[in-house]
């Protein structure tokens, strides 16, 4: 009984809940400055005319499962009467980027290209789309409409570690919006050689996705946020490299906030760092953020100024590391089930063999909690196999309160299944059936689909 006691001890030990609560979005934004010079139109970024661009944040994969191995950069600024974009697309192999569509509005999408997506008026039921490759081919449509055109230009460059593209988007009546004016927007890429497709803003399937599209609000003098790095995106401390810019000729004082988001509440972390910076300057910051949790997990950015209103924002960067705590619960119920099981079976040489496989798998199983509490000090590898290890144990657990429940069965006295015949048509309930519950079968016929006689056997219920 010892042993017994030490197994139903282990069982009570509590998981955290399994629920992956990363259904949260917060689109991503960003506060476009005002500028008084416009940028060369010539595809060649150059730093000084865009200087007092906004930049947006990294790009992450559709699906959001990651990031994209190709990094895409984009700024954005509007004078009198434009809206400018400049795009830095890395490809370490810019002599083979595809670009087939040789005609304005062939199908770009199919080569390396880069689409961006605009709701001017901001109500996420229609949009302007508008694409181009790295040999400034341009596709333009309303929706999906493509018979639809736009006066714009975009121009292309290859570079020693991808191609860059600039694009001048001139306003409706040579008027730009008014300070405040927010329009729904969305950028996203297609690398053609690996087939590697990401965006701005969360994308789960398609680019198309209205209702998941950031935004851009046109302010005179913004704070914003350039991510310089992510940090090592894994199980535990880490620390993101920050860069926070203010375009104002005063002073700003601002908060940078950090949100991760885990399968639940207990791997949700929360941070907030108050900065100042000082006019018309930029200003590097380290973050420090915490993922708790195995499994999939997010991390979104934010700034926001010191009337708390919030200026620029990230999409959820996906952290996907190997999942381990769903499989110590499977193998937890299943101990717990097979514990409960053993305990009815009576005295016999079968119910000795299987208290040691009970045992051992018990062993096991504590083995591998005390490893996962150390899962942050783990790498990928080491994480991958304690992963492979906690399915393996799984399958053995369940395996194991199978064989306890037929043997539960099949040491029953007097244990036997009673069938009897019934029309088709007609539904017998198990209270209608004459049979003593302790030595036999429930069964439940019922007519089916397919008019055809359907038996239910339920033993010792």
């Amino acid at each position: 009984m010892r042993k017994l006691l030490i197994i139903s001890l282990l069982i009570l030990v509590v998981l955290p809940a399994l629920a992956q609560d990363t259904r949260f979005y917060a689109p991503p934004l960003a506060y476009v400055p005002r500028v008084s010079a416009a940028p060369t139109i010539d595809g060649i970024i150059e730093p000084g005319e865009w200087a007092r661009a906004v930049p947006l944040s990294p790009f992450v994969l559709v699906g959001g499962q990651g990031q994209p191995q190709y990094r895409t950069s984009l700024s954005v600024m509007y004078d009198n009467h434009c809206l400018y974009i400049a795009a830095a697309l890395n490809d370490p192999n810019p002599a083979g980027l595809k670009a087939d569509a040789t005609q304005r509005d062939g199908q770009v999408w199919m080569d390396d290209d880069l689409e961006l997506f605009f709701d001017t008026d901001d109500q996420r039921k229609g949009y302007i789309h508008l694409a181009v490759n790295s040999k400034e081919v341009q596709y333009d449509a309303l929706m999906k409409d493509a018979a639809a055109d736009f006066r714009w230009k975009a121009r292309t460059a290859t570079t020693a570690d991808g191609w860059t593209v600039e694009f001048e988007l001139p306003f409706a009546n040579d008027f730009p919006p008014a300070p405040g004016v927010s329009w729904g927007f969305s950028a996203a890429r297609h690398v053609a050689s690996t087939g590697e497709v990401s965006s701005w803003d969360r994308k789960l399937k398609s680019f198309h996705e209205i209702g998941n599209f950031g935004s851009l609000t046109f302010s005179e003098s913004p704070l914003a946020l350039e991510i310089a790095a992510l940090g090592s995106m894994w199980l535990g401390p880490n620390t993101a490299q920050i860069v926070a810019s203010n375009f104002s000729s005063q002073s700003a004082t601002a908060k940078i906030n950090v949100r991760v988001m885990g399968r639940d509440k207990h791997g949700h972390f929360f941070g907030a760092t108050k900065i100042t910076i000082p006019p018309s300057s930029r200003q590097s910051q380290t973050i420090p953020y915490s993922i708790y949790q195995d499994g999939f997990s997010t991390v979104a950015f934010s700034l926001t100024d010191a009337s708390g209103k919030t200026v620029w924002r990230s999409s959820p960067y996906g952290v996907v590391t190997p999942e381990v705590a769903p499989q110590i619960a499977a193998v937890e119920r299943a101990l717990g089930a097979a514990t409960k099981g053993w305990m009815s079976l009576p005295d016999s040489d079968n119910k000795k063999s299987l208290q040691g496989d009970l045992d051992a798998l018990t062993v096991q199983w504590r083995a591998l909690v005390t490893q996962y509490r150390d899962r942050q000090k783990l790498e990928r590898s080491e994480l991958e196999e304690l992963a492979e290890f906690a399915l393996r144990l799984k399958g053995e657990a369940e395996m194991l309160q199978k064989q306890i429940q037929t043997a539960k069965t099949a040491e029953r006295p007097g244990a036997k299944f009673t069938l009897a015949a019934a029309p088709s048509d007609v539904h017998i309930f198990p209270e209608d059936l004459a049979f003593e519950p302790a030595t036999s079968a429930r069964v439940d016929m019922c007519r089916n689909e397919t008019e055809s006689l359907q038996v239910v056997v339920l033993p010792f219920r």
